[in-house]
């Protein structure tokens, strides 16, 4: 009965979050409503004998069974344009965001080489932390809690999780002041003409619409449909995984004695499912059986929960042992995405730099929802077309970085081959980023 009132309560506080999103509320509009609830969990959960024992130990499982949902929903319903459109339209924003996101590994390796390791005998699996929480967010912190166990790096996930939650307010808090700064005139807030509309009737107005919309008799059938082809695709990135570990046990790990899909976490070939399910109902001609808003409404119900239990949960002893090491990643991970906003978005997005820019900037130091929200507000008719752009960028980004194949492969790495080979390796994609994207796109060849 406890788990069942313990799930009903989460998913309850869920769909809260979702509708405070539709709220005008300039707090919500810094913070997500999620990580708010999420932090009075954390805050006060001490005071409750009930929360702490019987709800918080069930929505400890939850984090990383739901980002599968999270990330398999990612790709279903888009269009998926060839690689080479994407990247004529495209172009300059996989560039800046690859680069701030391996960027994110070199100063997270350099620090803990130079510092983390030989000063405060830190796990060498830190450096990744900067990059997992940063770029991929709560959602993948928490999503990577069970390698953070089989690498015998527990506190990771802490650490993690508290990275996210600190570039979520200094992203939101600084983006929010260089787009004050950026307009150079001062801005007069329309008055609306209307009244605000009443709590109570906004609620109400909300719960009957999401009921309309994917619950109601006539709709229950197609939320179905959606429901069964998100777990076809975290299905088919089940089975993905099966077969690389088979070919690793059969050829990769007795001839190199070294295990990597193994550790691989199951969200990021989820993604690669919804590619799957996608190309192949398209293929069909049956794409239209795919129902958007269904889809991005069961991710983003799926991503709420996730924040709020990873938060919830969260060990602030964790955080509070390692608090110099804390910090330090903490800085050198906002230094670094401040230095490359200002020094290479000006040089490879045209005219339009600030306004494209941003939304990479917000997005490397919390989430995706933070890059959207600072784009909005630095370009509110969408004049430079950024959103578009945008969200093309993510399919060339994240099947890889910020949550993707390499995230969840980067402490894998570390354990398997050592520091130096990250730095390394990171540095040359970095490296050849940055060279591509100067040769594409320098001397203002983006309109």
């Amino acid at each position: 009965m406890e788990t069942f009132i313990s799930y009903l309560l989460l998913i309850s506080l869920g769909l809260s979050s979702l509708f405070l999103y539709t709220r005008k509320n300039l707090l919500l509009q810094i913070v997500p409503a999620a990580v708010i609830i999420g932090l009075l969990f954390l805050v006060f959960r001490g005071q409750s004998a009930y929360i702490e024992s019987d709800i918080l130990p069930v929505w400890a499982t939850i984090p990383s069974l739901l980002i599968n949902v999270v990330f398999a929903t990612l790709l279903i319903g888009k269009k998926i344009m060839s690689p080479r459109k994407i990247w004529k339209f495209a172009g300059p924003q996989v560039v800046f965001g690859q680069s701030i996101a391996w960027g994110q590994y070199v100063v997270g390796v350099i620090v803990t080489m130079l510092i983390l390791v030989p000063i405060f005998n830190m796990s060498p699996l830190s450096a990744a932390l900067i990059e997992i929480g940063f770029e991929g967010g709560h959602g993948t912190a928490a999503g990577l809690s069970g390698l953070f166990s089989e690498l015998g790096f527990e506190q990771g996930r802490d650490l993690a999780l508290g990275l996210a939650t600190v570039g979520l307010v200094t992203g939101l808090a600084s983006g929010l002041l260089f787009i004050a700064f950026h307009r150079r005139k001062s801005l007069v807030a329309k008055k609306q003409s209307s009244q605000p509309v009443p709590f109570h009737h906004a609620l109400r107005v909300w719960l009957i619409d999401t009921h309309s919309k994917f619950f109601a008799r006539h709709n229950i059938l197609r939320t179905i449909i959606q429901v069964s082809l998100i777990a076809l695709a975290i299905t088919v990135g089940y089975l993905l995984k099966e077969l690389l570990v088979y070919i690793e046990d059969l050829w990769i790990e007795p001839i190199t004695g070294v295990e990597f899909f193994a550790f691989i976490p199951l969200f990021p070939l989820a993604m690669i499912g919804g590619i799957f399910v996608q190309l192949f109902l398209t293929k069909l001609r049956l794409e239209k059986i795919i129902h958007g808003p269904t889809i991005l409404f069961i991710g983003g119900l799926a991503l709420e929960l996730v924040i709020i239990a990873a938060i919830a949960t969260m060990s602030l002893i964790a955080i509070n042992d390692n608090l110099a090491p804390f910090a330090i990643l903490a800085v050198a991970g906002t230094i670094w995405n401040i230095s490359v906003f200002f020094l290479l978005a000006p040089r490879i997005m045209g005219k339009y730099w600030f306004e494209r820019g941003i939304g990479d900037y917000g997005q490397s130091m919390g989430m995706t929802a933070t890059g959207l929200l600072l784009m909005k507000s630095a370009d509110k008719d969408n004049k430079s077309h950024a959103v578009e752009r945008f969200g093309y960028k993510q399919l060339l980004f994240e099947p890889v970085v910020g949550g993707g194949l390499f995230t969840a492969a980067s402490m894998i790495i570390i354990a398997q081959f050592g520091l130096s080979f990250l730095l390394i390796l990171s540095s040359g994609i970095l490296i050849f980023w940055l060279v591509l994207g100067y040769l594409s796109f320098g001397n203002n060849k983006v309109k």
